[in-house]
């Protein structure tokens, strides 16, 4: 999601019903040590939040929403607004 978003990519939903643990801090660049026991949609968009807000001057803001949840519990309808999916 870090790379879309340095891509380019300005309208962002990430889906995630995972928690972050300790273990996920050696090897996930989303993640602080104080995201600890945090939905991992949340900090993950959170980090992004923090990425946008060093843009350039000028460049329009970008849209970031967290989804703490499983894909299986968003209906089909929901990823019909999405010009790409990827899990």
């Amino acid at each position: 999601v870090k790379n879309l978003w340095l891509a380019g990519c300005r309208h962002v939903h990430v889906l995630d019903c995972d928690v972050v643990s300790p273990s996920n801090l050696n090897r996930q660049l989303l993640y602080r040590a104080a995201d600890a026991g945090r939905a991992k949609a949340e900090a993950a968009a959170d980090y992004l939040r923090r990425l946008d807000a060093r843009r350039p001057s000028g460049e329009a803001a970008a849209a970031v929403t967290a989804h703490a949840c499983r894909l299986e519990e968003r209906p089909p309808d929901f990823f019909a607004r999405f010009a790409v999916v990827l899990c």
